[in-house]
C-alpha cells in the first residue's frame, strides 16, 4: 500500500523532473571548430576519413596533382600534406576518390588522366609520416575509374566502372588488391543484362557487412532513356565474389542516380547499421531539370524498402539539394546526410547536413554557410569518429576564395523544403559477376610523393572547409536502455527510501 501511495502521490513530480532533464540538452548540432587550409591553387578536395575525435586525412586533386593529407581540426595543424604527379605526369584533373583506414595506413582510390581518359589508382600511406608504401594506376585501360574502397581480411577493395577489359558498354568494376604489397589478386566485371546490350552500369560506393560487400550504383539497362539507382550485396567466399542479387530503385523516366559527377562527389553512397540495416542515398532529377535528394533504408537482403524519403524545396523550386555522403553514427541506427544546396536567391551554394532515425524521421536539418550568403561553400564527406559513449562529425567541402571562419555559421535557416515519402518501385534482377584474369590487369608505379603547404589559402581560389560538428542530443546506443530503466528504476527508489523514512519520522 506504501508503494501504490508513494506512486500516486509523487508521480506527476517523477514525469516533470524527466520532463524538465530531457530539455536540459537541446536537439541541435554546433560547430566544435572549424577552419580552412588551401595551397596556392585549386585544391579540388574530394573527401575525409577520421582518425581520432580531431585528426582527419583529407584527399582530392590539384589541376596536375593527386593529394592527401593528415590535419588536426581542433587545432588546425596541417601535421604533413603530399602531392603525386607535378608536372602533369598524370594529365589533367587527376582525382583521390576515396578512402578507408585500418592500423597506421590509409588507403586511397580514385583516378589519373593520362591520354584524355581515366585510369584507377590506388594507394598506401601511412597516417603517421605521410610516406607512401605503395602506390599504382592501371595501364593501357581508357576509362576506368575507382570510386569506392574498404578493408577486409587482407584485401583492398575498390569498386567503380570500366569500359575496357571487354567490357560491353560501360560495367561496374571491382579489384581486389593485396593489403602489404599492393598486388592485385581479383578482379571483376559486374554486368546487368536486361533489354539491351551496351547498357551502363556504375559502381560508385561499396559498404562491407560480415562477409557481404553491399554495392551502390547505377544503370540505365532498366530503363535506357534515363538511369536508375542499384544496389546489389556479393558475398565473398575465399578467393570468389558471388552474385547474390541486384534490386533496382526507381520509376520509368525518371532520372534517379547515385551520381559520379566529374566537378564534385554527388548522389550516391551507401552504409550499413548496426542491425544490419542497408541505407543509401541518391538523387534524382524533377520535371523541372532541378536536382533532389532521396534516402531509403532496406533490409539487410535488400529486397524490402523499409522507408525512402525525398529532400525537395517548397517555395523556390529552383532550390536544390545534392546529397554527397551518409554516415551511421556509432552502436546506433540514426543516419547523418551531408551535402550541398543552391540557393537560388543568392546564387550561392551552401552546405547542409540532415539527422534521419532509423524510422525515416527527420530529426533536424541544419545549413553552413557565410552570413551574407555571398560564398560558395559545399560539402563532399561526412566521416565519424566515437562510440557508444560519444562521437564527433567531421565533414570536408571545398569553398570559393578566402573566408574567414568567424563569417561561417550553421544554423537552421537552408531554403523552405519538404521531407515526405517518395514512391518508388524496387526490382529484382539477376546479374553477373564476371571473373577477370588478373594477368591482363596492368599497372604502373606511381611516383613518389613530394611536400606540399596547405597553409596558404589564397583568394579567388577553392580552398579546403574542415569542421568538427558535435550531436548535443544523440539517441541512446542499441545497447543503453537497460542503463536508462535501471536510472529510472533509482530515482524512483530513492523517492521511495525518503518517502518511508518521512512516514516513519511522522
Amino acid at each position: 500500500m506504501l508503494i501504490i501511495r508513494f506512486l500516486s502521490k509523487y508521480i506527476i513530480l517523477i514525469l516533470l523532473l524527466v520532463v524538465i532533464l530531457s530539455s536540459i540538452v537541446l536537439c541541435e548540432l554546433v560547430i566544435e571548430n572549424d577552419t580552412v587550409k588551401g595551397s596556392l591553387w585549386n585544391d579540388w578536395v574530394k573527401g575525409l576519413v577520421s582518425i581520432n575525435s580531431s585528426d582527419v586525412v583529407v584527399y582530392g586533386g590539384f589541376y596536375q596533382s593527386l593529394f592527401i593529407a593528415r590535419i588536426n581540426i581542433i587545432e588546425e595543424t596541417v601535421y604533413w600534406a603530399k602531392a603525386i604527379g607535378y608536372g602533369g605526369v598524370l594529365g589533367d584533373y587527376p582525382e583521390f576518390r576515396d578512402a578507408v583506414i585500418e592500423g597506421d595506413y590509409v588507403y586511397v582510390t580514385g583516378f589519373v588522366n593520362i591520354g584524355g581518359g581515366k585510369q584507377l589508382c590506388v594507394a598506401k600511406f601511412s597516417i603517421l609520416d605521410g610516406s607512401m608504401a605503395w602506390g599504382f594506376y592501371l595501364s593501357g585501360v581508357s576509362d576506368t575509374a575507382g570510386l569506392g574502397i574498404s578493408v577486409a581480411d587482407d584485401y583492398v577493395f575498390v569498386v567503380g566502372y570500366t569500359s575496357d577489359y571487354s567490357a560491353d558498354g560501360v560495367d561496374g568494376f571491382a579489384i581486389g588488391v593485396g593489403k602489404n604489397n599492393g598486388t592485385v589478386l581479383k578482379a571483376y566485371r559486374v554486368d546487368l543484362k536486361l533489354l539491351f546490350d551496351g547498357s551502363r552500369e556504375y559502381i560508385v560506393d561499396l559498404a562491407l557487412y560480415g562477409n557481404t560487400s553491399y554495392l551502390v550504383g547505377m544503370t540505365d539497362a532498366y530503363d535506357p532513356n534515363s538511369y536508375d539507382i542499384v544496389v546489389a550485396n556479393i558475398t565473398r567466399v575465399g578467393y570468389n565474389e558471388t552474385a547474390e542479387q541486384m534490386f533496382i530503385l526507381g520509376n520509368t523516366g525518371v532520372y534517379e542516380v547515385a551520381g559520379i559527377g566529374d566537378w564534385c562527389v554527388s548522389g550516391g553512397s551507401i552504409a550499413v547499421d548496426p542491425l544490419g540495416y542497408v541505407w543509401v542515398i541518391g538523387e534524382y532529377r524533377d520535371f523541372n531539370n532541378r536536382m533532389r535528394t532521396l534516402v531509403f533504408r532496406l533490409t539487410s537482403n535488400l529486397s524490402t524498402i523499409l522507408f525512402s524519403k525525398r529532400l525537395l524545396p517548397t517555395t523556390n523550386p529552383d532550390n536544390e539539394f545534392y546529397p554527397t555522403s551518409i554516415t551511421i553514427a556509432p552502436y546506433r541506427t540514426i543516419a547523418y546526410i551531408s551535402g550541398f544546396g543552391i540557393h537560388s536567391l543568392y546564387s550561392t551554394r551552401f552546405g547542409y547536413i540532415l539527422r534521419v532515425s532509423s524510422n525515416g524521421t527527420l530529426d533536424y536539418t541544419y545549413s553552413i554557410h557565410d552570413t551574407e550568403w555571398v560564398n560558395n561553400i559545399s560539402l563532399y564527406k561526412s566521416s565519424i569518429y566515437g562510440d557508444n559513449g560519444g562521437y564527433r562529425i567531421h565533414v570536408v567541402g571545398n569553398v570559393y576564395d578566402l573566408v574567414d571562419t568567424s563569417n561561417i555559421v550553421m544554423d537552421s535557416n537552408i531554403p523552405p523544403y519538404l521531407w515526405d515519402s517518395y514512391e518508388c518501385t524496387i526490382v529484382d534482377k539477376t546479374y553477373e559477376v564476371i571473373k577477370l584474369e588478373v594477368y591482363g590487369i596492368l599497372t604502373t608505379n606511381l611516383s613518389n610523393p613530394i611536400n606540399i603547404d596547405l597553409d596558404n589559402p589564397t583568394t579567388n581560389t577553392h580552398n579546403i572547409y574542415l569542421a568538427s560538428i558535435m550531436d548535443q542530443s544523440p539517441p541512446p546506443a542499441i545497447n543503453e536502455p537497460i542503463y536508462i530503466v535501471l536510472v529510472v528504476v533509482f530515482i524512483i527508489v530513492i523517492f521511495y527510501v525518503i518517502e518511508n523514512y518521512r512516514c516513519k519520522m511522522l
